[in-house]
């Protein structure tokens, strides 16, 4: 299949564990699609849920290194676009609405959706008492919210570290993101309530976390 990794015009850790990923599988032929990385503001993060993204070989070091094209996601290559079997989201921003194939473009938001969906999942998670885990869907125009292809909880266990969750939860995202082609012909979801998104989670909330965590683990650990 001839298959796009949509990122940021900057390096990018999960960009790159996908490229890898699906290199090693050499099952596919491979184009980055680049948006422009816009600066965010900064903020003082108490427990981090995420490894540092920004790091590694940039778009065009890849492409050099490994022959493999890169073109920017831009309306003006909708049509090439579209001849691509797939796009991964690797790092995007929000996508324009005009720049969105139906069933073309695959996301694995690491949150249970649609009771959970924006930012902070994970976080949000420990704090509402919500199930953890992982949603590979299609994007379309609501937000986090595209037809479900795969998900998948996260197991939790008793000596659980917020630390050692976050990574487990990564891990299974680069799975099954990875492995989307598999997941497309054995998909599944979770029935679910729906849930408005979430916004980034204040540091007074977030400095709860810890605490919080005990008493999550005491009702959904293995």
């Amino acid at each position: 299949m001839e298959i796009g990794i949509l990122t940021y015009n900057v390096a990018h850790k999960k960009t790159q564990d996908i490229f890898f990923s699906l290199l090693e599988k050499g099952e596919h032929s491979l184009t980055i699609l680049t948006m422009p990385f816009k600066e965010r503001k900064k903020r003082n993060i108490t427990i981090q849920h995420r490894p540092n993204m920004f790091i590694g070989q940039s778009p065009e070091e890849l492409s050099q290194k490994y022959n493999v094209p890169v073109l920017q996601f831009t309306h003006e290559n909708i049509k090439k676009i579209d001849k691509l079997d797939y796009v991964l989201i690797g790092g995007a921003g929000i996508i324009p609405d005009q720049l969105i194939i139906s069933k073309k473009i695959i996301n694995c938001h690491c949150g249970l959706t649609p009771l959970v969906r924006g930012l902070d999942s994970l976080k949000w998670c420990v704090i509402k008492k919500n199930p953890i885990g992982n949603t590979l869907h299609f994007i379309d125009e609501t937000v986090d919210n595209g037809p479900i292809i795969f998900q998948r909880k996260v197991k939790v266990y008793m000596n659980d570290k917020f630390g050692n969750i976050a990574q487990r939860m990564y891990e299974d995202e680069i799975d099954l993101i990875t492995n989307f082609d598999y997941y497309l012909k054995n998909m599944n979801s979770i029935e679910l309530d729906e849930a408005d998104p979430t916004m980034r989670m204040p540091s007074i909330i977030e400095k709860t976390l810890t605490k919080e965590l005990k008493v999550y683990l005491d009702q959904f650990s293995e």
